[in-house]
């Protein structure tokens, strides 16, 4: 019990005030040392620091309120910690014990030359008052700056300037503090000559754009109005709508947005690849209205991602092939057929819309699996020591393989309009030919002699015919399905992938 009861007397509570005029704290002081009889510090020493056997001194909390104007003045020690007045400031506001972990006391002042305002959270274990002698005595040394009159710049002294600290008992979960308009002091100027000069924006409307506050990241109690624009796959902010000469810019790729856990009400979080923003909305509506675009805005660059992507399949694939292969024209369709996922999609839209040209990609196919299965046997032929249970057709099979393109499959592709080189027909027909002439019946049915590689066609007797039918298939029905959304289809069936 005497362990409470000093501390609490090293924390007093004198006066509970609505406004934060200088002169009515003044008055407090002298009305507290006169009903004291004269005893203890008096006003000057409170004001200047006046040694004493016990260095004491007067502080201003200020509580929830319209604006936090509502306010306490203790009288705290050098040896009075943040967490006594935490205590202090509990018990006069009937805080409860559970509920008084979630209070802290945010020191709020001018930084710089105050033109703007800063805050920090005060730890438990610090001296509230040694934190406010250690801001004055920084504060002295610095000269404040006045615009108030036309002219050259001037300096006046500083115990001229506006109230500069404020501590604040806050609620952390409760509304963030606006530092910029909660805790400003409002000055307007009703000179009708002047003129407000709109300045250039440079980041525009975009899709959206408002008003929000951020949290810092240092102190996550301490928030600050910007000015965000959401445009270019990008969320930009800075520090107003007139104010854009330091902007930063959110990328928005591999974002996502997170209703936040906190009890701050219309708060919500972006979680980027760097950091997690914590924003917070005046309204329910604006929170909504700002995750909604956030969302849209999100989706779009997965989906311009994706398609850079699906470019890069049809495009790059197909250029490194034809260098590969010293062709001169790269054909975009190639990146397609080279991925059985798009093909099959490339297929049922031919099938649906443009049936009579099937038949080219289904000749593009055979060409493929043809040439595809010729180069797998010549690697496998190099290096025997690797296995691969898909060369199982012997030499026959391949040759009848060759007979079925060359008797089906090219004349129909001729029928839906490619146009195959006479040449390199004959080519194929004169290989085909000669194979049947040279080769015996008791070589064909001999499996060890069969099965020797130079009695196999070559993987490449169809090559030049198989680039005239991808040209057709490039001029025809691709051209159709970019024409009808198919970058928008391969998108999709990539998002959904």
């Amino acid at each position: 019990m005497q362990m409470m009861a000093k501390k609490e007397a090293d924390v007093a509570v004198y006066e509970s005030l609505d406004t934060d005029d200088e002169e009515d704290h003044d008055r407090l002081l002298r009305k507290q040392h006169d009903a004291n009889g004269g005893v203890g510090l008096s006003l000057d020493d409170a004001k200047l620091g006046a040694p004493s056997p016990v260095r004491r001194g007067f502080v201003r909390i200020y509580f929830e309120s319209d604006n936090f104007t509502s306010s306490t003045v203790l009288r705290v020690e050098e040896q009075t910690l943040v967490r006594d007045v935490r205590q202090t400031m509990a018990t006069k506001l009937h805080v409860s014990r559970k509920q008084l972990e979630y209070y802290a006391i945010l020191m709020v002042f001018a930084s710089g030359k105050g033109s703007s305002m800063s805050a920090r959270t005060l730890q438990d274990e610090e001296s509230i008052l040694q934190a406010q002698e250690q801001f004055h005595a920084e504060r002295q040394s610095l000269p404040e700056i006045s615009l108030d009159h036309m002219g050259p710049v001037r300096v006046k002294p500083r115990h001229r300037a506006r109230q500069t600290l404020k501590f604040v008992f806050k609620d952390t979960r409760a509304k963030p503090i606006d530092l910029d308009a909660d805790l400003e002091p409002r000055t307007s100027n009703t000179n009708s000559q002047d003129t407000v000069f709109a300045f250039p924006q440079k980041l525009g409307q975009g899709i959206r754009s408002g008003t929000l506050k951020k949290a810092s990241l240092k102190d996550a109690n301490v928030w600050r109005t910007r000015w965000f624009v959401l445009k270019e796959d990008k969320l930009f902010y800075c520090k107003s709508e007139m104010n854009q000469r330091d902007i930063t810019a959110i990328p928005l790729l591999n974002s996502c947005i997170v209703k936040a856990d906190v009890q701050i009400p219309h708060c919500f979080e972006l979680h980027t690849s760097r950091r997690v923003y914590r924003l917070c909305a005046a309204s329910d509506d604006l929170m909504v209205g700002w995750i909604h675009a956030l969302h849209r805005e999100i989706r779009l660059c997965s989906e311009n991602q994706a398609l850079s992507k699906a470019e890069i399949i049809i495009v790059d694939e197909t250029v490194t092939t034809c260098e590969l292969q010293n062709t001169a024209t790269p054909f975009a369709v190639t990146g397609i057929l080279s991925n059985p996922v798009l093909r099959k999609l490339f297929r049922d839209y031919m099938v649906q819309h443009l049936a009579a040209k099937t038949v080219l990609l289904d000749t593009w196919t055979e060409c493929e699996a043809f040439r595809h299965n010729g180069i797998t046997r010549y690697q496998h032929h190099i290096n025997p020591s690797v296995t691969n249970p898909t060369l199982r057709s012997t030499a026959r099979d391949e040759w009848e393989h060759v007979k079925t393109i060359l008797l089906q499959y090219l004349p129909a592709s001729q029928k839906a309009g490619a146009e195959l080189s006479d040449v390199d027909m004959d080519v194929c027909r004169t290989a085909f030919h000669e194979s049947q002439k040279n080769r015996r019946l008791s070589i064909a049915m001999d499996t060890e002699t069969n099965n020797l590689l130079e009695n196999y066609p070559s993987p490449h007797l169809f090559y030049r015919v198989q680039h005239d039918v991808l040209r057709a298939l490039e001029e025809g029905p691709f051209r159709h399905f970019i024409a009808g959304k198919g970058y928008m289809m391969i998108v999709d069936r990539m998002i959904r992938r």
